[in-house]
């Protein structure tokens, strides 16, 4: 599905095969990404792809993206042009269950849910104390002293404010969802209520609040009280919590992690800027530290890097629909006379590609998909292992070894770009020679 957006906007563009058009972009406020790109000529190209027999949607603004029925083949873009090599660098990767082991304890995740299980709420286990409702806000992690701003709509979760509001509790929980499983996390963060806007005049009922929340604590889920209702959207679910605290003991090896871990960061952002990636955003690192402070400490700097890998997911998705725009226009330029025009635009079926055309367009997605997931994969990692955490020095050392990875990841990149780019100003001077 390729939906061109207004003008010089090109919105979340997904691939698949059919007949007919069809689009759609999800987004997160706060957290949704454009990509932009130059229209040709006064010509806007829409590549009419359509409906697939699976999709994927992918958090935080990426959009819908849609694999090829599992009919085709499995095709990889292979192009010894080192436009292409150099457009997706990617160094061997260290998401094996060795580097995972390494960067700290496995993430803990609560078993799947029933769907045949019990709507009503069931007895508690008696390892928790407080009996919470629990709204999950997908991979996108959350970290303790933050605050947010949520638009609710489905009715679940408008009945989850009226009771929380009648109760007087102010207060639910929050958890991350695993984006390769869909398990939810054994450990939470507490969403505590503090502004309420009735906006359903205005929206014409198409939101209900909008709300204003901080987080004031983590809790480790025992049980999902009534798991049969997650499916039938009937109720929102209620979780058995018990609050996690910290171990306040202060260790003699925290003051060097600390530096550690921040000199770390300033190592990945300046790689990170010497490879181009995206904008290291260097004042709002200035400001951090990897204290205890609830603001502006280690919590903080978790959180900020959090956001850079959501940036780093959606910069790939930007790649992705300038080398789609990229194929088709060059495609649309050698053969004319495929092409039919309606009115300023030029309207492209998959049917009618090449099939060169057709393996790198599916060498694209699956590069994307690949990357993408690779990005979630590590943001939902090192967030969930944080707040595992039951003191400040294991979260140090969880984001020692998650930035030391990275730093590993980046290098080897940088020395890969450089390699190519020497075997490329060979490539150009034997063909200089030729000419």
């Amino acid at each position: 599905l390729a939906q061109v957006k207004e003008r010089r906007s090109i919105g979340a563009m997904a691939l698949s095969r059919g007949a007919g058009p069809a689009g759609a972009v999800a987004s997160s406020p706060g957290r949704h990404g454009q990509a932009r790109s130059r229209s040709s000529a006064a010509l806007t190209l829409l590549l009419l792809v359509v409906v697939a027999t699976a999709s994927l949607l992918l958090h935080a603004g990426i959009g819908w993206v849609c694999h090829w029925p599992s009919s085709t083949p499995s095709l990889r873009l292979q192009s010894p042009r080192r436009s292409r090599l150099t457009a997706r660098l990617t160094a061997p990767d260290p998401s094996s269950a060795e580097a995972a082991e390494a960067n700290g304890p496995k993430v803990q995740w609560l078993p799947a849910l029933d769907p045949m299980g019990s709507k009503e709420v069931e007895e508690p286990t008696g390892l928790g104390d407080t009996i919470l409702p629990l709204f999950p806000l997908g991979s996108v992690p959350y970290m303790p002293y933050s605050r947010h701003s949520l638009q609710i709509f489905e009715p679940r979760y408008r009945e989850l404010y009226d009771d929380i509001l009648f109760s007087g509790s102010r207060r639910f929980v929050v958890t991350a969802v695993d984006p390769a499983t869909g398990l939810f996390g054994e450990v939470g963060v507490v969403f505590f209520l503090e502004d309420l806007s009735e906006v359903s005049e205005k929206t014409q009922d198409q939101i209900k609040y909008v709300c204003e929340h901080r987080v004031i604590g983590r809790v480790r889920i025992h049980k999902v009280l009534n798991p049969g209702v997650w499916q039938d959207r009937s109720t929102y679910l209620r979780v058995e919590t018990s609050p996690i605290e910290d171990d306040e003991t202060l260790s003699p090896e925290e003051e060097n992690l600390e530096a550690t871990v921040l000199e770390q960061v300033q190592q990945v952002l300046e790689l990170q800027g010497e490879l181009d990636d995206f904008p290291s955003n260097r004042r709002a690192f200035e400001q951090l530290t990897a204290s205890r402070e609830e603001t502006g400490g280690l919590w903080s700097l978790v959180e900020f890097w959090v956001d850079r890998l959501s940036l780093s997911a959606r910069m790939r998705q930007r790649l992705l629909e300038k080398e789609v725009q990229q194929l088709m226009l060059k495609y649309v330029k050698e053969n004319p006379d495929d092409v039919v025009k309606q009115q300023d635009r030029v309207v492209l079926r998959f049917e009618d590609l090449t099939p060169e055309v057709k393996v790198d367009l599916q060498g694209l997605q699956d590069q994307y998909l690949e990357d993408v997931n690779l990005v979630f994969r590590e943001q939902t990692d090192l967030a969930q292992r944080a707040l595992q955490s039951t003191s400040h020095k294991e979260r140090l050392e969880v984001c020692t070894a998650a930035f030391e990875t990275e730093k590993r990841k980046l290098a080897a990149r940088k020395a890969l770009q450089s390699v190519l780019s020497d075997l490329g100003k060979k490539d150009d001077d034997r063909e200089a020679e030729e000419d």
